[in-house]
């Protein structure tokens, strides 16, 4: 009885060991993070599918989560520790998504995307190592950035040209 008692405790460890080893390769690739890091006026952030609520300085947001600015109000986010990515200054009235935050662990290069879907961003990209990626999306525009400053701006007007639909 002692021996297959001693038998059970190694089955179990080990598979507590199998388990463990798993759950730390589905875990995948390093996590990238933005930080909230100044705020002003009213910003707010959605995270994951949860419903939208007011952002907090140092506030993590990561992959597919949201940030938007309503009048009057201000948000930087500092992308990766000490903003080693770049930074954003998000203008009042924007709305804002982090579509993509990777990491490959093996070369070091990282691949963002930036959703602006409204209003204005100041982006401050830092110069970026061999195939990293920096791309900012709009709704008429990819912008590939490889280090630099700039402003981009969507507004709610329908590009010149377009018809609006006034069928019943």
């Amino acid at each position: 009885m002692g021996i297959n008692r001693g038998k059970k405790w190694v089955s179990a460890g080990m598979l507590f060991l199998v388990c463990l080893m798993l759950s730390s390769q589905a875990s995948g690739e390093p996590v990238r993070k933005a930080i909230i890091s100044k705020i002003r006026g009213a910003v707010e952030v959605k995270i994951k599918e949860e419903p939208w609520k007011p952002a907090k300085m140092g506030m993590v947001l990561h992959e597919l989560d949201e940030i938007r600015t309503a009048k009057g109000g201000f948000a930087q986010t500092l992308l990766d520790d000490g903003a080693s990515t770049g930074k954003l200054e998000i203008k009042e009235n924007s709305h804002v998504r982090f579509h993509t935050m990777t990491l490959d662990p093996a070369s070091g290069d990282k691949n963002t995307l930036v959703d602006v879907a409204l209003g204005k961003v100041k982006v401050h990209a830092q110069k970026l190592r061999d195939q990293s990626k920096f791309e900012v999306n709009t709704p008429t525009a990819v912008l590939g950035i490889r280090g630099t400053i700039f402003e981009v701006s969507v507004s709610e007007e329908k590009p010149p040209g377009s018809q609006e639909n006034t069928s019943q």
